[in-house]
């Protein structure tokens, strides 16, 4: 998916990512992503979430530019 890539899951994390639909817009969805805690091997960024509209690319989706790693505040 174009711009799909760095969207800072890491492997390390039982689940690095996981994709919610938005609730009442079937072209919008949420990628929620959570990256490593190991300092020894990068810095820790978090938890993060970014936006895919399904009606972008010719129908076939695409991450929002202006929608992507945004950190996620609890």
């Amino acid at each position: 998916m174009p711009n799909g890539t760095g969207l800072l899951g890491d492997s390390s994390s039982t689940s690095s990512a996981i994709i919610v639909p938005q609730p009442g817009n079937d072209d919008l969805y949420y990628i929620f992503t959570v990256d490593t805690s190991d300092q020894q091997y990068r810095m820790n960024v978090g938890f993060h979430y970014s936006i895919v509209d399904m009606s972008l690319n010719g129908g076939t989706g695409d991450i929002v530019p202006t929608q992507k790693t945004l950190i996620f505040y609890l």
